[in-house]
């Protein structure tokens, strides 16, 4: 009950936001409109406390898929105020008060909105629009006919007129209660984009009855700035998909700052008169700059270094009032605020925010309200809104699939997908085995070629991107990220609390100095899935102490299928012991080759193979021969195929010092093929349940490791205990773990928030 109540707190502060968002200068009996929301907000903030004390716990606040930098600039904008107490330009106070207010009030009601975002809906959000859309038009209608608003809850008559702009319809600009014309333009394009993407989500053409009556309004207020905009975005919109869109988009809002940054020192000339006018007003302004760089100058002092012109008004540039009045860290704030917006994937976000590119060149909008609107509720509500029709996808970040446990692992998950799940796999690095063929709903998009570490700055931009584009596009119904460098670049970008992260082991990491830093850094307050449960308790928890948002334990699905069929049919035992793995210290292959020694099967004419590559194929050859093996041990390098040696194979010698999962000794398994191993962390005795780990011996020592080799070879082997753990590798078990732990972890969040 309680927060069903807050919940209708905070739509009815949504829908009062957007409504006097659009109609500013709505004032019934002489007060502000935007006191309502300010209210609603109080009660809302109020009310959730007295449900958090009822329940004895603290309010939470998440950020993740927030527009941060949106609320970092409106903190900034309050904190660089710090820089009047050494100005030397004068500050008018009645007209810093009002702005400052302004920012104060834009902070404020975002940060209710982040507050409450469980309940920001796009239902809520478009409905909203719709509704202050509506009456905007209604009042720039009446203004058009004749009405004054003077005479209707209004200190401004609704039209404007300058004597030189003009419209189709004549010199006068119509407004309504958006107070001016540039803005009522651009709540027109927001509430027709709004529209017509209700009418593609849902799928119904009654939404676009609204497009003529935004058509008209926007004739009636015609920005131009914001018409010659739509051309521009029309374009962006047509190529946002595209790796040409990111740079198109990535130069247009670098071009649009710099042209005017460059324009306003007079480095370059404007095209129109109009703008060489707007630039008059700028000059003075930017030579104020210098001194105060780094944070700026303060709120309104872009206005106060203009009072020579004579002209006290707004400067008509976001651009330069955030440069002179915020500095360089300022205008770097905003610059990543309105990028988070136009680097989206969604068509319809990109179109609004190419709109209010066009106020933001010829007007001061950080301040409006219609700022956060644009850059904070519309992008987040798109981004909770459930996209029941839309084609669901699973998304898999790793370096490469070519070789390894973990690249084998993405594969047997890509491949056991849901059906007609599309399957995206994103490598920083080489191309699939062969060996391994990828099903026809996989796409493998590679990001990188070598996967450099140095290229990461390029990997984070190529995979933000990308990712923005699969969330508009598709429902998420799982996203991973396997091995460091992989969950680095995803730990980075933007979508890093919409992914779990797979840990695939601790290898040889020190849990001190800067390995322990990065691995918090990497698993710290992300939801982490371990590949055995002896390793989330023991290494990942208690080792590294990994403080997790959520964690659990899922082994590796084993596509045993697709090994029985590479492995072949059913054949006699061979006199044949392999060991499969990198040429690498962490596989002690030296060990194994001591031990096939040790148990004298050489001279009974056994042969050991061992297949992998690696650095240390010179210095295990050197073994060999030393110990006049170079006729029974045999390196044979990477192959394509390992099955069909374990399908034949007298035995598996696994001397590896450290397992997270064990996935050869699971494949040795389904292969028919004997294991035996060191009983070592993690996941070794979990892989060989029952009478199996009587074939794990103490690490590193190769008599007992010799012993039991000769056993598995010549005795009666239990290879019935295998089912034990088979069972629960079973892909589709294995995978139905997966999404439903992903769906639960997100609900999860939002019960939590």
């Amino acid at each position: 009950m309680l927060k069903s109540v807050e919940k209708w707190l905070f739509i009815v502060f949504l829908c009062a936001l957007i409504f006097a968002t659009f109609n500013r200068e709505l004032s019934p009996a002489g007060y502000d409109i935007r006191l309502v929301p300010v209210a609603l907000g109080a009660m809302a903030i109020v009310w959730s406390f007295i449900r958090c004390i009822g329940e004895r716990r603290l309010p939470a606040v998440h950020l993740a898929g927030a527009n941060v930098f949106l609320l970092w600039y409106l903190i900034f904008a309050l904190v660089c105020n710090v820089a009047w107490r050494t100005s030397a330009l004068p500050m008018v106070s009645d007209q810093f008060q009002v702005v400052f207010v302004a920012n104060g009030l834009n902070l404020y009601f975002f940060a209710v909105i982040i507050f409450f975002r469980e309940h920001l809906t796009w239902h809520a959000t478009t409905w909203s629009i719709h509704l202050a859309g509506f009456f905007l038009f209604l009042s720039m209608f009446a203004v058009y006919r004749g009405f004054d608003l003077r005479n209707y809850f209004s200190e401004y008559a609704g039209g404007f007129s300058d004597g030189i702009s003009s419209t189709p319809l004549g010199l006068v600009r119509y407004a309504g209660y958006a107070q001016d014309p540039n803005f009522a333009s651009l709540f027109m394009v927001v509430w027709a984009t709004v529209a017509i993407f209700d009418a593609w989500r849902a799928r119904n053409i009654g939404y676009l009855l609204v497009v003529p009556l935004t058509g008209f309004g926007f004739v009636m207020s015609l920005s131009k700035s914001i018409l010659v905009m739509l051309v521009l975005t029309v374009f962006l919109v047509a190529v946002n998909r595209f790796f040409i869109g990111a740079i198109a988009k990535e130069l247009a809002l670098l071009g649009l700052i710099g042209g005017t940054l460059l324009a306003a020192f007079e480095k370059i000339q404007l095209p129109t008169e109009t703008l060489h006018t707007r630039v008059l007003l700028w000059r003075s302004p930017v030579q104020w700059f210098s001194q105060s760089p780094i944070i700026g100058n303060g709120l309104t002092a872009a206005r106060s270094a203009n009072i020579d012109q004579d002209w006290y008004v707004q400067i008509h540039s976001t651009v330069v009032q955030t440069f002179v009045e915020l500095g360089i860290i300022g205008l770097f704030l905003y610059y990543l605020a309105v990028r988070r917006t136009l680097m989206s994937g969604s068509n319809a976000v990109v179109f609004i925010t190419g709109a209010y590119l066009g106020t933001m060149l010829t007007y001061e909008t950080m301040s409006h309200a219609f700022s956060v609107l644009i850059l904070g509720i519309i992008p987040l509500a798109i981004k909770q809104a459930p996209k029941k029709k839309a084609t669901s996808a699973s998304i898999y970040v790793i370096n490469g699939i070519a070789h390894g446990g973990a690249e084998r692992v993405v594969q047997n998950m890509a491949n056991n997908a849901r059906d007609e799940e599309k399957v995206i796999i994103y490598l920083l690095a080489e191309k699939p085995s062969d060996a391994y063929a990828l099903g026809p709903n996989v796409e493998l998009r590679g990001i990188g070629k070598r996967g450099s570490k140095l290229l990461l700055p390029f990997y984070l931009w190529q995979l933000n991107r990308r990712l923005e584009n699969d969330w508009a596009r598709y429902r998420i119904t799982l996203a991973t990220a396997h091995l460091p460098f992989a969950q680095l670049v995803v730990r980075l970008s933007r979508f890093n609390a919409d992914f779990i992260y797979v840990n695939h082991g601790m290898v040889h990491v020190s849990n001190t100095g800067l390995s322990g830093l990065m691995c918090k850094f990497l698993y710290n307050r992300r939801c982490n899935i371990a590949v055995s449960k002896q390793m989330l308790e023991e290494e990942v928890r208690q080792n590294f102490g990994i403080r997790s948002r959520h964690d659990d334990y899922i082994y590796n699905p084993i596509d045993m299928k697709a090994i029985a069929e590479h492995a072949g049919p059913e054949v006699g035992r061979e006199k044949l012991v392999v060991s499969v793995g990198r040429y690498s210290p962490e596989k002690n292959l030296s060990v194994g080759i001591a031990a096939f020694d040790a148990s004298g099967l050489a001279q009974e004419g056994y042969v050991y193979k061992l297949l992998g590559e690696g650095d240390l194929q010179e210095e295990l050859q050197r073994d060999i021969d030393a110990r006049g093996l170079t006729e029974s041990v045999e390196l044979v390098g990477f192959v394509d195929n390992p099955f069909a040696y374990m399908r034949k194979a007298a035995a598996l010698l696994h001397p590896a010092d450290y397992e997270s999962f064990g996935m050869v000794i699971a494949e040795a398994h389904v292969c028919g093929c004997p294991v035996v191993a060191f009983d070592v962390p993690f996941a070794s005795r979990e892989v060989m349940p029952g009478r199996l780990r009587e074939y794990l011996v103490e690490f590193n020592d190769v008599p007992a490791l010799a012993a039991k080799l000769r056993d598995a070879v010549l005795g009666e082997y239990p290879s019935a205990e295998t089912a034990q753990i088979l069972d629960q590798l079973e892909p589709a078990a294995v995978m139905d773990k997966y999404y439903d732990t992903y769906a639960q972890w997100a609900d999860r969040e939002v019960a939590t928030r």
